[in-house]
């Protein structure tokens, strides 16, 4: 059978190999001319870069990419996170504030005050009706906006550089959607869910311990190496112009051939694929753009030990917070410390009127406002990551639902559908 994926970001690559692997004869299109999608590790003298994702969880559908790092004989190139990054911080009213690692803090953290109470009251908050409804009603509903504001903004900011008065529950967080639904609430949902034991090896198990985990040489270690495997079946810097298709096969439009496939995978952002059917874009799709400015800097340890901070909106600063990649992954650094900066997101509007050197310099700005660190970096790497971040807005599944419906001769793969994650993108392709 011939199969076609479109798209050689980390989806198509790891559905591809799959593919190959059970005897399909497969043909990988990318337009651009360098596989690996928004993974990419570049190395600037002693420094390690991410222009994209820097890490995995080890747990969740970690486990299908710990067990794809198992097929490909990447295990001796995985690097777990120091134990330092277990601490995370939030910069709230004016200064960094370290949140609570365990429950003992809950009580004993000033920034925690009335987070107890507010647990507690979430045991008897009845549960939603609607059939969606945005991250912040939910959690204003059940927690209050105190929590919401100051703990929840700032965490799917880090996950989506979005706006939780806008992204869909249902979509973002279905695991906490389904249990109060079920259980009544986020408390019982806890405690009542049944945590599937799937049988690991002692290699998955031992990673796992330790939370996150990366490669020695970055993320890109990943990618290369299914490219690797994948040897000539990937057609790169060819451009996939139309598709047309029925249950008896399906034809491709690249660079005005006409080739024909038993099957596409297209594995490229919803909206790539509305356009290449003939298909209106859904209004309900949207991508969040960054800058990611990494930096160099000769002095070693200037950032307290930890994973690095995030910001919440509400405290109306330039940048979505700090990564301190030295910290969390000394093995991948040469010497002094490296630093990665995020700007942009749903939160600020002008993103796409800033240059490079007005994000080094709100960069910098932030950095010795929030951690008093005015040396100048030896080493700085921008990169502009234009419509990266899908934002599942309301109406996201049902979206999802229609079109797969619609054109059930394609296989539709990748972060525009059941996750955004490096994780979810290998659980849902491999």
């Amino acid at each position: 059978m011939k199969v076609a994926v479109i798209g050689a970001g980390i989806t198509g690559l790891t559905h591809a190999w799959s593919l190959k692997k059970k005897g399909f004869q497969v043909t990988v299109i990318e337009k651009e001319k360098r596989a690996g999608g928004w993974i990419q590790t570049k190395r600037e003298g002693d420094y390690l870069f991410e222009r994209g994702p820097r890490s995995c969880r080890a747990k969740g559908n970690g486990s299908a990419t710990l067990k794809l790092v198992e097929d490909l004989g990447l295990q001796d190139e995985v690097i777990v996170a120091d134990k330092a990054s277990k601490k995370r911080y939030l910069y709230l009213e004016g200064k960094l504030r370290q949140v609570p690692g365990g429950p003992l803090g809950l009580f004993t953290s000033p920034m925690m005050k009335g987070v107890p109470a507010a647990l507690w009251r979430e045991r008897k908050v009845p549960a939603g009706r609607e059939l969606d409804e945005t991250i912040e009603s939910f959690f204003t509903r059940r927690l209050g906006s105190h929590f919401t504001r100051s703990f929840i903004d700032p965490l799917i900011t880090g996950i989506y550089a979005g706006d939780i008065a806008t992204l869909s529950m249902k979509s973002c967080l279905p695991t906490l959607f389904e249990w109060e639904r079920e259980a009544g609430s986020l408390i019982k949902g806890a405690f009542c869910s049944k945590k599937k034991r799937e049988s690991v090896s002692p290699f998955v198990r031992e990673v796992q311990k330790a939370g996150l985990f990366s490669f020695k040489n970055g993320m890109e270690t990943l990618t290369d190496k299914l490219v690797d495997c994948l040897d000539g079946d990937i057609l790169l810097g060819k451009a996939v112009t139309k598709i047309t298709g029925d249950a008896q096969g399906v034809s491709l439009t690249v660079d005005g051939e006409e080739l024909a496939f038993d099957r596409v995978v297209a594995a490229v952002p919803l909206d790539t694929m509305a356009t290449l059917v003939g298909m209106e874009k859904p209004s309900a799709i949207h991508w969040a753009s960054m800058a990611v400015v990494n930096l160099g800097y000769r002095e070693g340890s200037i950032t307290p030990p930890g994973f690095g901070y995030l910001v919440p909106s509400k405290e109306k600063q330039q940048i979505l917070g700090c990564v301190w990649n030295s910290s969390v992954f000394p093995q991948q650094q040469k010497g002094g410390t490296a630093l990665t900066v995020m700007i942009g997101g749903d939160h600020r509007k002008d993103f796409e009127s800033l240059d490079a050197e007005k994000c080094k310099e709100l960069a910098l700005s932030s950095l010795q406002d929030h951690m008093s660190i005015e040396a100048e970096p030896e080493v700085t790497d921008i990169f502009f990551a234009k419509a990266a971040i899908p934002q599942y807005h309301i109406g996201h599944a049902q979206v999802v639902d229609t079109v797969r419906q619609k054109f059930p001769y394609l296989q539709l793969l990748g972060s525009s559908y059941d996750g955004i994650a490096v994780n979810d993108c290998i659980a849902t392709s491999f």
